[in-house]
């Protein structure tokens, strides 16, 4: 059967709209640790052949928990692609030279705070290339194959 898998940050980024990012090293630190976990999480959940769509979607206002995250997924992830989040949403993911197109960045969602009255947020959505196959999680799938033989 098909499924869908939605990976969400839980507010780990920052999205409000009265948080700046602190130049400090401990800001930084902590939004590319967030970003490297979830491009993880999101290429964990790839590998599960029953997974046809996944939704990225996290409480940020950063490129680098948003489109630099998708544009390393889809380096990783060339059995997936982009299809278009909420088509009706006027504002769209940021290209980023050398990092993400801006046709790939239409596909995404993002918001202003100020502008759009709600907290930061961006969503992507992946869907799997119907030809192609799944890896299979690293590991679980021997492991369970040998329990369940004995």
């Amino acid at each position: 059967t098909e499924t869908d898998a939605v990976q969400e940050d839980a507010r780990g980024g920052l999205g409000g709209d009265d948080e700046e990012v602190d130049e400090s090293t401990s800001d930084k630190d902590r939004i590319s640790s967030l970003a490297a976990f979830q491009k993880q999480a999101v290429l964990h959940a790839m590998k599960f052949p029953a997974v046809k769509r996944l939704t990225y979607s996290t409480c940020s206002i950063h490129n680098e928990e948003n489109e630099e995250v998708v544009a390393g997924i889809l380096r990783e992830a060339p059995h997936f692609h982009l299809v278009p989040a909420l088509p009706s949403w006027h504002r769209r993911g940021v290209g980023i030279p050398g990092v993400i197109t801006d046709d790939e960045a239409r596909k995404c969602v993002r918001t202003v705070p100020k502008e759009d009255n709600t907290i930061g947020f961006f969503v992507a959505c992946f869907e799997r290339d119907p030809s192609a196959a799944a890896d299979p999680p690293s590991g679980s799938d021997k492991q369970h194959k040998k329990k369940s033989k004995n």
